[in-house]
């Protein structure tokens, strides 16, 4: 897994992270290496509980798309 993005809100808190699989997404065209990206979507994304200030998992996709 790599990390994806961070969503900030205004006040540039962290509302959600998102985490990726290695191989999700394309490699430029006019690089001449291996394949090694094939648009897996295997993906999970943790948010902040505003009452606890704790993080939990709100969207989990682990079906990855490769052998």
């Amino acid at each position: 897994m790599r990390h994806g993005r961070k969503l900030k809100n205004i006040k540039g808190e962290i509302v959600h992270c998102t985490f990726l699989c290695n191989r999700q997404g394309f490699r430029d065209k006019r690089e001449h290496k291996a394949v090694t990206r094939c648009r897996c979507p295997a993906e999970f994304r943790i948010k902040p509980k505003v009452e606890t200030s704790r993080w939990f998992i709100s969207l989990n996709w682990i079906l990855h798309q490769y052998p």
